[in-house]
């Protein structure tokens, strides 16, 4: 770090994830600060690290700083950041990334729709969970674990049956 190794963004992107694997968080945000010019892997890579880490609200009070400083989010970006506010159960956050994806035209991507099918069944919202489910394309298992699992949740045995005739 104090080499100044990380003006090479592809390295620092590298170290940024391995420090990931390895569970460090602290490590990661700290080599991330370190990074004169950081990419967008960069980016996500801090964004999956406050999501996985225990403390998801930090995952998306980041993501809107780097908004404010011109970051550009990509379809990699959304689905650990959706995921950060599925786990702080905060349906306005949610909806703030659900327009962030639709604005940045990622929002028809699977992995995208996925998180965003999980976080409104999570949060109660099985209606607009459902839009979503009827309006994709492909639907894989994930697709369907998360919209059958909200039926269930929310006590409509009967419209998580009718998804399979």
């Amino acid at each position: 770090i104090t080499s100044g190794l990380f003006q090479n963004t592809s390295l620092a992107g590298r170290v940024l994830k391995y420090s990931l694997d390895f569970g460090n968080t602290d490590y990661t945000i700290l080599i991330f600060r370190c990074i004169e010019s950081p990419d967008t892997f960069c980016v996500n890579t801090v964004i999956k690290a406050y999501a996985c880490s225990g403390v998801p609200h930090q995952a998306v009070v980041f993501y809107f700083e780097m908004l404010r400083n011109g970051f550009g989010p990509n379809s990699f970006t959304f689905p650990p950041l959706v995921s950060a506010c599925t786990q702080t159960g905060c349906s306005i956050s949610g909806q703030k990334c659900h327009g962030q994806a639709v604005k940045n035209g990622v929002d028809g991507i699977l992995p995208v729709q996925n998180s965003l099918i999980h976080l409104y069944a999570c949060c109660g919202l099985i209606d607009v969970a459902r839009q979503i489910f009827v309006e994709m394309s492909t639907r894989d298992l994930v697709s369907w674990n998360s919209i059958v699992d909200g039926f269930v949740k929310f006590g409509d045995l009967g419209l998580a049956h009718q998804l399979f005739d």
